[in-house]
């Protein structure tokens, strides 16, 4: 950390800062310093608009939201990870499936599925995307759980369906 804080300190215009902000934030969450972690990626963010990185630094701050269940400053950083929509953006497809839980959480099942089918959509047109398989299966069963909640019936194999998302979920 201190070796590339140097470098940052040093050569504030170096044609690779982008990339030594981005692993000296990676770097600092890793020591638990989340605070200072998002002070580095605001930066990030705010010096180099254009970067490769600017996703998943915006990943970073709608990570720290959704886990203090801010769900409309959480929502609005996922919706910035999913720019640019090209297969350098190797965060893409976890913004939606994230995108999709927020909904679940506020109980929306309805608003969840065209995320989850977004993730299975960019999985069929990405199939080298890291992680992708994995999170395609995953956005598969959920959409699944989410498509089951939504019903007015709400009825799997002619049993009634519990009516609140946790139990959904241990049903599923």
């Amino acid at each position: 950390i201190r070796m590339v804080q140097g470098a940052v300190a040093r050569a504030p215009n170096a044609s690779t800062m982008d990339l030594l902000l981005f692993r000296l934030g990676w770097a600092l969450t890793a020591q638990q310093r989340h605070h200072e972690a998002l002070r580095v990626y605001r930066l990030l963010i705010q010096r180099f608009p254009t970067s490769v990185y600017l996703p998943h630094a915006f990943l970073v701050f709608a990570e720290h939201y959704f886990e203090q269940s801010e769900w409309s400053s959480a929502a609005e950083f996922y919706e910035r990870v999913l720019l640019p929509a090209t297969t350098d953006n190797r965060v893409h497809a976890l913004a939606l499936y994230r995108l999709a839980w927020m909904r679940l959480y506020q109980r929306d099942a309805a608003g969840a599925l065209p995320r989850f089918e977004e993730v299975l959509a960019w999985a069929t047109e990405h199939p080298d995307a890291p992680d992708i398989a994995r999170l395609a299966a995953a956005a598969r069963v959920e959409r699944d759980v989410a498509l089951w909640a939504a019903q007015p019936d709400r009825r799997v194999r002619g049993a009634e369906a519990p009516g609140d998302v946790d139990a959904m979920a241990r049903a599923a």
